[in-house]
């Protein structure tokens, strides 16, 4: 049986035909938002009825929430902060364009060219959007490690190792989008 995010793949592919360019961040951004809320909810059963949250600097639990509360609190954060992320952003290029901070701003939000510097930001923003999604979902799966073993423990380094991938990626973010205006190509 093939996978419902795999159908929805093929689905959103096959009726975007010529327009991939343009709807292909954003609907990754969606199919990866389903896999996590799928993954979060899925896992989420062999959690105990009391989870360990939060924890100190050494590992060890400080807080500690209901299944029900921390089931609604990660789905929150996981829909949420991506969403409204992708969306203000991207509201705010489409509205508010003019508070655009891009290098060669004149060039790339001329009449000639603003269509296409707004489509890419907005594609780019979505995935910003992918990139908070899966970290949230990192930490979901470190919950899931955690509440595993009896007392609950957090290892440092895989919360480390997370957040330093994620910060990793967030830097060449930021360097595609700025490698991307800095140059003006050859007319």
């Amino acid at each position: 049986m093939i996978p419902s995010s795999l159908c929805a793949l093929t689905l959103v592919m096959s009726t975007l035909g010529k327009n991939m360019k343009t709807y292909l961040p954003i609907s990754m951004f969606f199919i990866v938002e389903i896999i996590v809320v799928t993954f979060i909810l899925s896992s989420s059963g062999v959690l105990p009825e009391k989870i360990a949250s939060h924890f100190n600097g050494t590992g060890v639990p400080n807080g500690f929430m209901s299944k029900e509360g921390y089931i609604q609190f990660i789905l929150l954060f996981a829909v949420g902060i991506p969403t409204l992320s992708v969306g203000s952003i991207s509201f705010a290029m489409s509205y508010a364009s003019g508070t655009i901070n891009i290098p060669n701003k004149e060039y790339w939000l001329s009449v000639k060219n603003r269509t296409q510097t707004i489509q890419f930001l907005k594609s780019h923003v979505a995935y910003f959007g992918i990139l908070i999604a899966s970290f949230i979902a990192y930490i979901h799966w470190l919950l899931l490690m955690d509440n595993s073993v009896e007392p609950p423990h957090l290892p440092n380094s895989l919360f480390f190792v997370g957040m330093g991938m994620f910060l990793l990626s967030m830097l060449l973010w930021g360097l595609w989008l700025d490698l991307k205006f800095v140059r003006l190509p050859k007319d």
